[in-house]
């Protein structure tokens, strides 16, 4: 090695052993600074999504009988509950333009004999179709019991949304042996049988 080179080198070693609490305070700083940002991003970026979320479809329902919930402890608030219906929708399409008009109409929404719990598939949306068996283009509407699914009612471009759908949601909390008021009804396990024929 030549000598301008030993000289940068010693120059060097000198320097971080001159140095060595500054440096070490250096690299302290950026290390917290770093977990600091790694922890903050996630939860203003949850922030942010349940603001476009209350500025994009929360306020088209304006129906007393729905409620929302945070859609990152969906599952936790679903667990919690000893009973919960729960209406999962993809928030763009005509079916769903359609229950929109239906959740919105004062009238028909004095029928429904309890709250929903509105949860949009647009965030995480993977997770919510496997975990809780969605389909692309319905809105389903499921009953859970202790956090265990009890029935479903799929909503789809052809469910008579003026007589079909508030009587249904009705009776998804009752025993599927109870016969129902409209013979247009079918038992949700009939439903999940044949659709998955």
């Amino acid at each position: 090695m030549n000598s301008n080179q030993l000289n940068v080198k010693d120059s060097l070693i000198n320097y971080s052993e001159e140095h060595k609490k500054g440096t070490i305070s250096f690299l302290l700083v950026i290390l917290v600074l770093f977990t600091a940002f790694s922890l903050l991003i996630p939860r203003v970026q949850d922030h942010i999504r349940g603001k476009e979320l209350d500025a994009l479809v929360y306020k088209e329902i304006q129906s007393e009988k729905i409620e929302y919930f945070n859609f990152y402890s969906r599952d936790e608030f679903i667990q919690e509950q000893t009973a919960i219906t729960v209406l999962f929708a993809e928030p763009d399409g005509r079916v769903y333009q359609d229950v929109l008009k239906l959740l919105n109409d004062k009238k028909k929404m004095e029928n429904l004999n309890r709250k929903i719990y509105f949860y949009p598939v647009v965030y995480n949306a993977k997770d919510a179709i496997d975990r809780y068996h969605l389909k692309n283009g319905a809105i389903d509407v499921v009953f859970f019991e202790g956090g265990v699914e009890k029935n479903r009612y799929e909503i789809h471009s052809s469910t008579n949304l003026s007589n079909e759908v508030i009587d249904r949601i009705n009776s998804l909390a009752m025993p599927t042996e109870v016969p129902t008021s409209s013979s247009n009804i079918k038992n949700s396990t009939e439903e999940t049988t044949n659709s998955t024929n």
